[in-house]
């Protein structure tokens, strides 16, 4: 049954899919720590001898290689994107793994990659058309931070919501807002890289810090508010397409203004 407008949370976490990007010490060697990762997860695990490599893991063959980020000893295990239930079980067999095994620091982090099964969808690049600035209005950034406040001074996760008009001489009218006047989250190293959107899903980079793989529970209720805003995002487009020729911003004009002052900035 395709994604609607109304679908139930059940449904559309049901049509959800999740990559993962463990980051992690061991205490064991790498050879061992892939052998050991790959008996509890039941899956094959390519071993890369740099970070970044050109292998591209799937569901079923995941990928593990160091990360430089995190200094000598740092390791990612990067999995392919799974049915959103696999894919949490993938999450607490992990957690649990280097709670026993390993360690994290403040420069470990888990990435979450957020997506939904083509099949499930009427339009299959739902995510690549998404309207990025009407979602960060929308994503309620603060509650994440409450879970992980250590992330929001972080380089790799900085907040989404810094918009900044891109013209010098900005006239700020909240019934005429345009996303194509403003710059916002254009790189990798925010809480949420939207560049991923042309990939048609989203790299969720908020969670981290020393002792993450402690935090299994607010892990997996972050995982479903992610991939539930995403849907959200989309299903008030919908609706609004539905009783307008076009998706207007009138909606958000108490957020603008909230942000507008806070955070959108004008260009000295």
């Amino acid at each position: 049954q395709k994604l609607k407008s109304n679908s139930t949370r059940q449904e559309v976490l049901n049509a959800s899919q999740m990559g993962i990007e463990f980051e992690f010490y061991s205490n064991l060697e790498l050879e061992e720590t892939q052998k050991s990762v790959s008996k509890l997860l039941n899956r094959k695990i390519q071993l890369e001898e740099k970070a970044h490599s050109d292998f591209v893991p799937s569901a079923d063959v995941f990928k593990m290689e160091p990360d430089m980020s995190g200094g000598a000893g740092l390791i990612e295990l990067v999995t392919g994107p799974m049915p959103y239930r696999n894919a949490r079980l993938v999450i607490i067999k992990m957690l649990g793994w280097i709670r026993e095994n390993g360690y994290t620091s403040d420069r470990a982090s888990i990435h979450l990659n957020m997506s939904f099964n083509p099949d499930y969808l009427e339009n299959k690049d739902m995510i690549q058309h998404m309207d990025v600035l009407k979602f960060i209005l929308e994503f309620d950034e603060a509650r994440v931070y409450k879970y992980f406040p250590n992330r929001e001074d972080s380089t790799y996760a900085k907040s989404i919501k810094w918009i900044m008009p891109k013209h010098e001489a900005f006239y700020y009218n909240a019934d005429l807002i345009n996303k194509d006047n403003f710059t916002f989250a254009n790189t990798k190293y925010y809480g949420i890289n939207f560049e991923k959107a042309q990939s048609n899903y989203l790299e969720f980079r908020y969670i981290g810090g020393k002792d993450y793989e402690k935090r299994q529970e607010d892990i997996l209720t972050l995982a479903d508010r992610f991939i539930l805003a995403i849907f959200r995002s989309w299903s008030n487009s919908a609706s609004n397409c539905d009783r307008t020729p076009c998706i207007t911003y009138s909606d958000h004009t108490c957020i603008i203004a909230h942000i507008g002052i806070a955070r959108i900035t004008r260009i000295a």
